[in-house]
């Protein structure tokens, strides 16, 4: 029954290395008799009858392609977005085109957004294979808005006061939002040793406003035993 998804991972693991076009053409199952002999070797014990299916898969690896010409559409933040191709995706023109690469890629290229308060931006890729094993990539970007935090509150801080929480925090009110800072605070958090462990895409609900472009930070922190004994 997953026969199917197997030639969607086939085709994936191809085209990571460049064989875009790749694609399992064909694939046949049979069904044999199986178990039931006595084997060769130690113990000597028999194998219960049954059936194996032995698989064939056809298929065509089409050529490998390379990454030609590289074009952003609706890119209004950055003045010369081809430059960050290579850092955030890692590969440029003339590198073999790897999808495995590209989907990190605009995971990074979101995240890069969200340091300057985009943190809605969705990209999405075109793609023009070439005759010549090139291929040329188109990337358009939906910025969304840019946003600003309007309020700051903690929650599940029974015995720890806001202002030791607030100072340990990268952004303020009134702040452009800023993803990487965000972490930045998160992880100045957890080094304090006061709360159960915090991840920065779990720890808060952050609720948009997306009239005004802010956002509201409610942090959810659970303060560690009074007898917990922290090692660094």
């Amino acid at each position: 029954t997953k026969l199917e998804e197997d030639k969607e991972r086939i085709r994936m693991a191809y085209t990571s290395q460049g064989y875009f076009l790749a694609r399992v053409t064909d694939s046949k199952v049979e069904m044999k008799d199986s178990g039931g002999g006595r084997l060769m070797f130690p113990p000597f014990t028999k194998t219960k009858p049954g059936k194996a299916a032995f698989l064939t898969l056809n298929i065509d690896e089409g050529r490998l392609y390379r990454l030609n010409q590289i074009n952003f559409v609706g890119v209004k933040l950055f003045r010369t977005p081809e430059v960050l191709m290579r850092p955030l995706f890692g590969m440029g023109q003339g590198d073999v085109f790897s999808t495995e690469k590209l989907s990190k890629g605009f995971k990074n290229l979101q995240k890069y957004y969200g340091e300057f308060g985009f943190i809605d931006a969705v990209p999405e890729p075109e793609f023009n294979p070439l005759p010549d094993g090139k291929i040329d990539l188109t990337i358009n970007v939906d910025e969304g808005k840019q946003f600003f935090v309007r309020r700051i509150d903690f929650q599940g801080n029974t015995t720890t006061r806001d202002k030791v929480i607030r100072r340990e925090m990268l952004i303020d009110e009134g702040d452009m939002y800023n993803t990487r800072l965000w972490e930045l605070s998160i992880l100045r958090l957890n080094q304090l040793g006061y709360f159960e462990a915090l991840k920065a895409e779990e720890a808060a609900n952050i609720t948009r406003d997306t009239k005004n472009n802010t956002v509201d930070i409610s942090l959810k922190v659970k303060e560690r035993g009074k007898n917990s004994i922290i090692l660094n």
